[in-house]
């Protein structure tokens, strides 16, 4: 049912028009819009790699701004390379991150379930009467609807 409903919303919402490009043509366009690339072929790898749309919210930080008659133009002398090392620096700075929320993550829901097994022993999550929630959203949760 949900299939069928997210094909209508895409049918009747679709506007998309954008012609494919290959990733030489990708490049080329980027290089049309004053992109200075001195490695055409790490370019294509990065293109093929990475997708020209994944990296396209990093080249607005090279681009001029929207409102002005230079949009989607880069600014002087902005490389391919610097591009995709803020992108690497980014990929790394949320891994480092999801990492430590992770491990956060963990130790907060290793002291949920010790205190709570210690209070209520092994099975007592499944008992609502051990917790002080809605008793709607603890139904829900239970019966999967959450």
């Amino acid at each position: 049912m949900l299939t069928s409903q997210l094909q209508k919303i895409k049918n009747t919402t679709n506007t998309f028009n954008k012609p494919h490009l290959s990733f030489e043509a990708q490049l080329e366009k980027l290089k049309n819009r004053g992109l200075c690339v001195h490695n055409e072929a790490f370019a294509i790898k990065k293109l093929s790699h990475i997708n020209y749309y994944r990296l396209r919210a990093y080249f607005w930080l090279f681009q001029h701004p929207k409102d002005s008659p230079k949009k989607s133009l880069f600014l002087d002398n902005i490389e391919f390379r610097s591009i995709i090392r803020v992108y690497e620096f980014d990929a790394k700075l949320r891994r480092l991150i999801f990492g430590a929320i992770e491990t956060i993550e963990v130790y907060v829901r290793t002291q949920i379930a010790f205190c709570h097994a210690k209070e209520y022993e092994a099975f007592g999550y499944l008992d609502k009467e051990n917790f002080s929630c809605d008793e709607l959203i603890f139904d829900s949760v239970f019966k999967g609807e959450l």
